[in-house]
C-alpha cells in the first residue's frame, strides 16, 4: 500500500502523502518512507492528533482503559524484537546455535576477559540510564510528536544494545577457557541470560496492557541483578588469577634444575619465574615454556655443553625480566 501511496504521490506531482492507521506500520514500510514525501501515522500518533484537536478517539472506562501513545509505541517497536533476541539468547545457553569453537591461552583469555568485562559495565550502565527515559516514556499519558520521537529513537538504541550483549554471549559460547579460568568463564556466560531474564517481564506486561488483559500501569526496567553478576564475575576472574599466579610462583623450573646439575652458577628457578610472571610478556614466556621445558630438560641432562649454555641464557632471562618488573612498577 505505502509503495502504491508513493506511485500516486509521483504521479501527480503532489507535495507530499500521508498514510493513516489506527494500528502499526511494519518496520520495512518506515525504511520504505525514509527520505520520501510520505508521512505515516499510525494509531500514537493518530491519537495525540486527535486529543490535540479536541476529538474524543473513545470513552475510557475500567474494563477499557486509555493505552498511552508511548505504550502503544513500545508495543510496535519494542516487544516482538525483544522477545526475539531472548529467545534466541535461551536458545544460545541450551546449546542449540552453532558456533564455532576457538581455544584461548591464558595471557589471550585473561585480556579478552578483563577488556569485555569493562566494556559490558559501560554498556549496563547506558541501559540503565536509557531504561529509565523509556519507562517514563511508554507512561507519559499526553506525550507530545517530539517526544514520540526521542521515545522511538531510545526504543531503537536499547534493542541495539541488547543485540550487542546477544552477539557477546555467541562469542563467549563459542571460547574454550584455560582449565584455570573454568570457574570464571562460567560466571562470565550467565551475564547476558540474568539480564534479559530480568527484562523479560517488560514486553509481557506490554502486550497485556495493549491488548486488554492488564490496566495501563507502570512498568520499570530493573537492571540491578545484572550489577550483581558482573561483580560476582570480577570476584570469580580476581580468585582464579589469583591462584594461576600462585602457581606459577610456586612452581619449579625443569631447565633450570636439569642445569644446577653441574652449574650451580644458574639462579633462575623460583625467583625467575616470579620474575616473569609480573608483566604479561613474561607470563606468556612462562606459558609457552611450561609446555616444551620437560623434554628440553631431559637432553641438558644429558650433554654437557647445552647445560652450559642454559646457565648462560637463563640467568640472562632472569636479569631482564627483573628489569622489566622494575620498569613496569
Amino acid at each position: 500500500m505505502i509503495r502504491d501511496l508513493y506511485g500516486v504521490v509521483h504521479a501527480e506531482h503532489a507535495n507530499k502523502g500521508i498514510l493513516i492507521t489506527t494500528s502499526t506500520f511494519s518496520p520495512s514500510a518506515m525504511e520504505f518512507a525514509e527520505g520520501k514525501p510520505l508521512e505515516l501515522l499510525d494509531g500514537a500518533k493518530l491519537q495525540v492528533l486527535l486529543h490535540q484537536h479536541g476529538i474524543d478517539s473513545g470513552t475510557p472506562s475500567e474494563e477499557h482503559p486509555v493505552i498511552p501513545p508511548g505504550m502503544q509505541l513500545a508495543y510496535s517497536q519494542l516487544c516482538k524484537p525483544m522477545e526475539a533476541i531472548i529467545s534466541e539468547s535461551r536458545r544460545v545457553s541450551e546449546g542449540l546455535v552453532f558456533v564455532q569453537a576457538r581455544q584461548l591461552d591464558v595471557p589471550k583469555y585473561t585480556a579478552r576477559l578483563q577488556k569485555q568485562s569493562q566494556e559490558m559495565a559501560v554498556s549496563v550502565a547506558f541501559l540503565q540510564s536509557l531504561g529509565g527515559s523509556i519507562s517514563e516514556g511508554i507512561n507519559r499519558p499526553d506525550p507530545s510528536p517530539d517526544e514520540l520521537s526521542t521515545l522511538r529513537l531510545h526504543l531503537k538504541e536499547f534493542i541495539r544494545a541488547l543485540r550487542s550483549f546477544l552477539d557477546e554471549q555467541k562469542r563467549a559460547c563459542a571460547i574454550v577457557p584455560p582449565d584455570e579460568f573454568k570457574q570464571t568463564h562460567a560466571a562470565y556466560l550467565r551475564l547476558v541470560p540474568e539480564l534479559l531474564s530480568n527484562l523479560e517481564p517488560l514486553p509481557k506486561s506490554i502486550r497485556d496492557a495493549v491488548e486488554g488483559r492488564l490496566k495501563a500501569g507502570s512498568h520499570p526496567l530493573n537492571l540491578d541483578l545484572m550489577t550483581e553478576s558482573l561483580a560476582a564475575c570480577r570476584s570469580a576472574f580476581e580468585r582464579e588469577a589469583r591462584a594461576y599466579q600462585k602457581r606459577l610462583s610456586g612452581a619449579g623450573c625443569f631447565v633450570a634444575m636439569a642445569t644446577r646439575t653441574t652449574h650451580g652458577s644458574c639462579n633462575f628457578g623460583r625467583s625467575g619465574i616470579a620474575n616473569l610472571v609480573g608483566n604479561e610478556m613474561g607470563r606468556r614466556l612462562v606459558d609457552s615454556y611450561y609446555s616444551v621445558s620437560p623434554p628440553v630438560a631431559s637432553f641438558i641432562v644429558r650433554v654437557a655443553w647445552a647445560r652450559w649454555m642454559s646457565s648462560k641464557v637463563l640467568g640472562a632471562i632472569s636479569r631482564a625480566a627483573g628489569w622489566l618488573n622494575a620498569v613496569g612498577g
